[in-house]
């Protein structure tokens, strides 16, 4: 998990990791050089066994996730934006279905649930954002973004290098499919129909903000 400035969400997320069936492993939390109270919030869960919290001047989300990377020491590794959170039985699911995943496919990922965060009454729920197979780099770049969760083969993300660093706005934006599409061209990636991931669409959202620059970014993939 990477945070900018998300100190409103970014406990939410941790307990969320947490409060499951089935215990994580691990819990990764790099804050990128947040201005609010994002790292005080991260500091609360210090105490609590598997967590691993770093700080780093603010670079952008792949800088921050390739910094993680090293501390993985499992054989998968999900990533959980600072926004969104996991259903209490995400985690069980998940290794069940990673249990029974050829040896070939390095990325699993699902449906997710989509919340609009409404500025004085809570969550107000769209509804769920089904998933769809994936086969070629083209089909990739045609996806409907976010594609999620994003399950990672540890060492097949390791084998790529991690996070590509894009010339465009300097590597700050769309890592996700920047690493989707290195994947895929040395590997599988696969779907499944499931829904444990909620993701929270709000104002301050990164991605949100930056919808507009999709078709200026697309050029700077590299795919057959």
């Amino acid at each position: 998990m990477s945070t900018y400035n998300m100190a409103d969400y970014i406990e939410t997320a941790i307990a969320s990791c947490f409060l499951q069936q089935t215990q994580p492993d691990q819990v990764l939390v790099i804050d990128d050089g947040s201005e609010d109270d994002s790292y005080k919030k991260m500091l609360k869960w210090k105490e609590q066994e598997r967590v691993t919290l770093l700080r780093k001047k603010n670079s952008g989300k792949a800088r921050a996730l390739n910094e993680l990377l090293p501390y993985v020491t499992a054989d998968f590794v999900m990533e959980v934006d600072a926004d969104d959170w996991l259903d209490p039985d995400a985690l069980f699911l998940i290794k069940k279905k990673l249990q029974r995943l050829p040896k070939d496919v390095s990325v699993l990922y699902g449906n997710f649930r989509k919340w609009k965060q409404q500025p004085t009454d809570g969550l107000m729920y769209k509804g769920i954002a089904k998933g769809k197979t994936v086969k070629t780099e083209r089909e990739l770049a045609s996806y409907r973004f976010p594609l999620g969760p994003r399950v990672y083969r540890t060492a097949a993300l390791k084998r790529v290098g991690g996070f590509p660093l894009s010339p465009f706005e300097n590597g700050r934006l769309y890592e996700d499919v920047s690493v989707l599409i290195n994947l895929i061209k040395q590997s599988k990636i696969s779907y499944d129909d499931f829904t444990v991931y909620n993701i929270r669409e709000h104002t301050d959202s990164i991605t949100r903000k930056n919808r507009h620059k999709w078709k200026e970014f697309k050029p700077f993939l590299k795919y057959d």
